[in-house]
């Protein structure tokens, strides 16, 4: 890309063209930059207006505006609005309210267990669980059996991936697999 090209502005002149040289280029770019700063209050309250009434060319955001000098500026871009999480709630958010249901679940748990409703070889109590956590802990149990079950899962995942990815390729590919999966 030539320089006169990189320097162009969009739909405007470029030094070199229509007898400007590159400093006359230079100041009339900062002044169109500093006029667009002036004109974007007055640019954008234009295209609002004209939004809503719905008229053509000059309507919308993506508009071009023309400027005191006679040349086609774009639109100066507003700073996007950043989104707020909306809650399907009414009224105010309870403070610590995701810690609700883990805490709930605990207790129901607890008294289930005190008053003998689950049964300790499904479901021990939450205390002897904690109980049995510290120990293994203690004597280094715990990191092993973690580390195994972690190894499991991974190879669980590849297997179930490159299984899954071969029925796909399969029943997208040929006919065969079509007719199997698909139920008509």
């Amino acid at each position: 890309m030539s320089p006169a090209a990189s320097m162009r502005l969009p739909g405007l002149v470029a030094p070199g063209v229509d007898g400007l040289g590159e400093a006359d280029f230079a100041r009339l770019r900062a002044a169109v930059n500093k006029l667009g700063g002036v004109l974007q209050d007055e640019d954008r309250t234009f295209a609002r207006r004209n939004a809503r009434r719905g008229r053509g060319e000059m309507a919308g955001e993506n508009a071009m505006f023309r400027s005191h000098a006679g040349w086609l500026l774009p639109p100066a871009t507003a700073p996007r609005k950043t989104a707020t999480r909306r809650r399907l709630a009414f009224g105010r958010a309870i403070p610590f309210g995701a810690l609700i249901g883990p805490a709930l679940l605990l207790v129901i748990w607890s008294i289930g267990s005190v008053a003998g409703l689950i049964d300790p070889r499904t479901l021990p109590a939450p205390w002897s669980v904690v109980g049995t956590a510290v120990d293994l802990i203690a004597e280094g149990k715990l990191q092993d059996h973690l580390m195994t079950s972690a190894w499991r899962a991974a190879q669980s995942l590849v297997f179930g991936i490159l299984i899954g990815t071969m029925l796909a390729l399969i029943s997208g590919l040929s006919r065969l697999g079509e007719a199997i999966t698909c139920n008509r």
